[in-house]
């Protein structure tokens, strides 16, 4: 069993009169890793352990600390700071044995988790009573809890702190892998997002998943997943205040500071309100908590990837495919200008879900981005040259082209170029993928649809490249 050193506290033996952030949630913390370094507990108990220690109030923590250290008293591991397990011949009992309660208050001074949840103003926490879980009164610091306690409490009683619609999932690494997974992790992987847009199905979510995977990170810890449906405001997002005046900090923030993946799915159909907020993250790594006391602002960590996935381009509607989704504005849209891709089906997957396995599908083994031959800067300056003439198409009245096209749309092409050996025709053919086939034609563009690959390919005409 490994031995784990804690941290110093000055007030470990008064865990009521810790300073929360300072000391108490440290402190808490520690514990748990004593607990799990030496399978005092189970790795659901440690995540919701850790989530609870982290948004919960005081009163919930200074409860949560004592009934760890008690945890960690009787297995004979360390629960003061700067002590270590003494001997590995002691035995660790499961998190989850039975033990003899200690004295505690009569049962007319308990409170049950649900009465202190409301009082807290987590409203929304329901089905609790007193004979599934009780904890002691928020103003008692001697009185303690069964280990089965512990254990609903921690599965149960926090239930409220959890973010609505969000949705963890293992990696998806022994899964077939989608043929354009090397285009879109590379799109995502250079511009740090990306808007995935296909039909229901097609597989987004999960090439989600497997791109974090890919990127190095744990998908059960650093991926995580919300669907702006109605009802998500950007409080879910950006955290929000309880009556008791603390701050209920959200694991999305979490992961835009310190790092992974985030996958905004529905995107187009998000309310305007949490759009406008995640218009900064998306183009200046700075996302408004206006609530948060000290900390206002988030700071996008380099490492944070935000992926979006969508049903239709965002323009209300779906075609002929038949979605019918809000429509984005313009300031939202240009922050994927040059990062969007429209990702088909992959037969395979599809075969491999009806238990079939006859059909042979070629796909291409990889894909080659340009040619290597041209210099990286030749490929560039190629690309300014065709956006050049697209731009002024879409400035000449008399073309009739209504779409975006920004400083954006050079900078994250070049990006491609740059770091991916993204050809300039590719970069292009990624910026025009939302455009109508009548858009296309009057700059000089034609476009042929793969119903085996389920993809589109983009032919520049002789008058496009003149013109360029």
């Amino acid at each position: 069993m490994l031995k784990t050193t804690l941290k110093p506290s000055p007030n470990s033996d008064d865990i009521g009169g810790m300073n929360l952030k300072k000391e108490l949630r440290p402190y808490a913390r520690q514990l748990v890793t004593t607990l799990d370094d030496n399978g005092g507990l189970t790795r659901d108990q440690v995540k919701d352990l850790r989530d609870a220690i982290k948004r919960a109030p005081k009163a919930d923590v200074v409860s949560i600390t004592e009934n760890l250290r008690s945890l960690c008293e009787d297995a004979g591991l360390p629960s003061t700071p700067g002590a270590t397990k003494p001997s590995s011949s002691n035995p660790t009992p499961s998190a989850s044995s039975p033990t003899t309660p200690s004295t505690s208050k009569p049962n007319a001074e308990r409170v049950s988790l649900e009465q202190q949840a409301f009082d807290r103003g987590f409203a929304d926490l329901k089905g609790l009573s007193s004979d599934d879980t009780e904890q002691s009164s928020p103003d008692s610091s001697d009185d303690t809890v069964t280990k089965d306690e512990v254990n609903q409490m921690i599965h149960q009683a926090l239930l409220s702190a959890k973010q609505p619609n969000q949705v963890t999932t293992p990696s998806s690494s022994d899964k077939i892998e989608h043929w354009q997974l090397p285009l879109l992790q590379a799109i995502v992987e250079t511009n740090r997002q990306a808007l995935i847009v296909g039909g229901a199905g097609s597989g987004k979510t999960t090439i989600a998943e497997t791109i974090a995977d890919k990127l190095g990170f744990d998908v059960d810890k650093e991926f995580y997943s919300i669907s702006l449906s109605s009802g998500v405001s950007e409080a879910h997002l950006s955290g929000r205040m309880v009556m008791t005046g603390e701050f209920l900090d959200t694991e999305f923030l979490n992961i835009v500071e310190n790092g992974g993946v985030i996958l905004l799915d529905e995107f187009d159909n998000a309310d305007p309100d949490v759009l406008v907020g995640l218009n900064s993250l998306l183009a200046n790594d700075v996302i408004s908590c206006p609530l948060r006391r000290g900390a206002e602002q988030a700071i996008r960590n380099e490492n944070c990837y935000i992926i979006c996935t969508a049903n239709t381009w965002g323009n209300g509607s779906g075609g002929s495919s038949g979605y019918q989704r809000k429509q984005l504005d313009s300031a939202t849209l240009d922050r994927f200008v040059g990062s969007k891709f429209y990702m088909g089906q992959d037969r395979r997957i599809t075969n491999f879900v009806m238990g079939l396995t006859d059909e042979k599908v070629s796909y291409p083994e990889s894909i080659q981005y340009r040619d290597m031959t041209l210099p990286v800067d030749t490929e560039v300056v190629a690309l300014r040259l065709k956006l050049d003439f697209i731009k002024s198409c879409i400035d000449d009245t008399r073309r009739n082209v209504r779409q975006l096209l920004g400083v954006r749309a050079y900078a994250q092409g070049a990006k491609l170029i740059r770091q991916q050996n993204f050809s300039s025709d590719l970069a292009v053919a990624l910026y025009l993928q939302n455009w109508t086939d009548d858009q296309l034609k009057t700059i000089g563009v034609d476009r042929d649809y793969d119903s085996k690959l389920d993809m589109f390919s983009y032919k520049f005409t002789s008058e496009f490249m003149r013109g360029a």
